[in-house]
Formats: C-alpha cells, structure tokens, sequence
C-alpha cells in the first residue's frame, strides 16, 4: 500500500494547478533549500496564500530546513545560512506555526 506523490517546482507551476494539487492533497511537504529564494518563489506566484490558507484550515504541514522556516513569522534567522539578497524584500514568512490557543494561561 502506497501513498501517491506529487512533486512540483514552484516557480514552473501555474497557480491553478498548485490550488488544484492542494486541494487534493492530505498534507504538504516543503522540501529544504535556499530559504529566501524559496519564500520569493512563494509570495511571487501567490502560491504563499493558498498555502498559508490551507495550513490555517487544517492541511497538514512539514517542512525541512527551509521548508520548516518559511512556515514561521520570520525567516531571519536563515541570514546566518541563506543570502538574504537573493530576495531582498522577503522576510515575512507564511506564520502558520502553532500558535497558542485563546484562553489558555493567567488571566
């Protein structure tokens, strides 16, 4: 028993078939590289939205390395690996980590 496998490049994928492949997909694996440039790659095709949208209603995530940084707030601490001039204006990442839940803690 196998799992099915879409795998894609992102700045080679219009955006309809990435919503489409979203749609049908039960989870999301971002893989690692150049973390600026895979956010620019993101944000430029509007693919970060779609993403960041389906994570927030449920989609399961995983990422490694800069997968896994794009999907905080920041991706900032990737200076100290990654050439952050390789997007100058990327920093924000899709902020689809954990969040606390509401309610929770001292009043």
């Amino acid at each position: 028993m196998g799992c099915p496998l879409n795998e894609g490049n992102l700045t080679e994928t219009p955006l309809s078939v990435f919503r489409h492949e979203l749609e049908q997909a039960d989870c999301v694996y971002v893989a690692s590289g150049e973390t600026f440039r895979l956010l620019h790659a993101l944000k430029s095709t509007g693919a970060d939205q779609l993403l960041a949208d389906a994570v927030r209603n449920g989609k399961l995530y995983a990422g490694s390395s800069a997968g896994a940084i794009i999907a905080g707030p920041s991706i900032e601490p990737a200076t100290v690996m990654d050439d952050p001039s390789t997007a100058p204006r990327v920093s924000d990442g899709l902020c689809v980590g954990s969040q606390p839940a509401q309610g929770d803690g001292p009043e």
